[in-house]
């Protein structure tokens, strides 16, 4: 399709979408860490062999960022954090608190 149509952007919505499924069993957590990962290394391969300059519009959910976050408030962008003595910026820091969240 990518090939054929060439699109500007490709929105992603093909992962598995909530949470209690990949609770369920092991079996369920085994399918949501192969299709939610291996489905989106796919898209990638597909977007640079055939579209390199299209847009991924990748939605994912708010547990990636963990639910503990200090009064419920979402870093986005970049934080400056502390290490020993040295200071820096990173990517605001994920932390899932499932297979699910991890995966997205």
């Amino acid at each position: 399709l990518m090939e054929k149509y060439k699109p500007d952007n490709i929105i992603h919505f093909a992962e598995i979408r909530a949470a209690p499924y990949s609770m369920k069993s092991p079996g369920n957590k085994a399918e949501t860490v192969r299709n939610n990962l291996i489905g989106v290394h796919n898209v990638l391969i597909g977007m640079l062999e055939h579209v390199p300059d299209a847009h991924l519009i990748h939605l994912g959910t708010m547990g990636v960022y963990g639910y503990g976050t200090v009064d419920g408030a979402i870093p986005e962008g970049y934080v400056n954090v502390c290490m020993g003595e040295k200071e820096m910026e990173i990517v605001a820091p994920y932390h899932p608190g499932s297979v699910y969240h991890t995966t997205k």
